[in-house]
């Protein structure tokens, strides 16, 4: 980010502002979850107000989860107070709602996936069931898929979870398609994460 921003001023003696953004806090949150793009448009907002950035010129790039955050940074419908006219995005992990059925022995990396996102180990195998204790009370009685869309999303609904938490939402992409948003998607094999499938899709 920083060799763009020196590039841009060096070509066009323009200068720009970069943010690096976790959103979410952590790995097990793949940076889905409706709040964590709630309070980015928050932070924005003041961004904008106390920098005089443009809200027109932004470019968002990642690879995996970053991928997946460039893409639902310019087409979620909570982040308002930017366009994003460019979105860079590597092998983005875009149908949350189908992991459950990637997740199997043959995959074996991928079975980490719910672990991080429940905090429990194993919570991939059919027969886990969420202990749910302290705090976790709406965590009771769920299977490992249910929990590890609970925790990621705020919701353990299939059906709402593939409407509304997926990259290619209809939402989304009328959203991409209503600011005009330049993307550029790139599918690799070195993701160990992000199954083939998904990045076709």
């Amino acid at each position: 980010m920083i060799k763009a921003l020196a590039h841009a001023y060096q070509q066009n003696n323009n200068s720009g502002f970069g943010v690096l953004w976790n959103g979410g806090g952590a790995i097990g949150s793949r940076t889905v979850d409706n709040l964590a793009y709630e309070e980015l448009n928050e932070f924005l907002n003041i961004y904008l107000r106390d920098l005089g950035a443009a809200n027109n010129k932004f470019i968002t790039f990642g690879g995996s989860r970053g991928g997946v955050t460039a893409l639902n940074l310019a087409s979620h419908p909570s982040v308002t107070a930017i366009r994003v006219a460019f979105a860079y995005s590597s092998v983005p992990p875009n149908e949350i709602s189908e992991y459950g059925s990637y997740t199997c022995t043959t995959v074996p990396l991928l079975l980490y996936g719910s672990d991080w996102s429940t905090g429990f180990f194993g919570s991939w195998r059919k027969s886990f069931i969420h202990p749910s204790g302290y705090g976790k009370s709406d965590f009771a009685g769920l299977d490992g898929l249910s929990s590890h869309l609970k925790a990621l999303t705020g919701t353990s609904n299939f059906q709402e979870v593939a409407a509304n938490f997926n990259t290619l939402t209809s939402a989304k992409i009328n959203k991409l398609v209503s600011n005009r948003t330049q993307i550029f998607l790139e599918m690799a094999s070195h993701d160990y994460i992000v199954p083939s499938i998904d990045q076709f899709k």
